[in-house]
């Protein structure tokens, strides 16, 4: 979990991954993976979003509805991403 802190944003992203590997009941795994959301680099806060729905923890959920609302003006004529549940799935 100290890796979430360190100077190198692909060190935090890869923290990040790593963390959701943690049993469901490691609720200090959650924390530190929510921590990451405020993050100053978005790869690091996107990752920690993901890897929070993937624990059925919606506090990263709002990041993730930001990236599709992006998507969708970014990019009009791919398909666009919803948030279901904990997963972000094609439409």
């Amino acid at each position: 979990m100290e890796c979430t802190r360190d100077e190198d944003a692909e060190v935090r992203r890869t923290a990040c991954f790593v963390l959701a590997a943690a049993p469901a009941h490691a609720q200090d795994a959650s924390d530190s993976l929510a921590s990451c959301l405020a993050d100053t680099d978005e790869g690091v806060r996107v990752e920690a979003a993901v890897r929070l729905a993937l624990r059925d923890d919606p506090r990263g959920d709002d990041i993730l509805r930001g990236l599709d609302a992006t998507n969708e003006d970014s990019h009009p004529d791919r398909p666009r991403k919803e948030l279901r549940g904990p997963h972000l799935v094609w439409a």
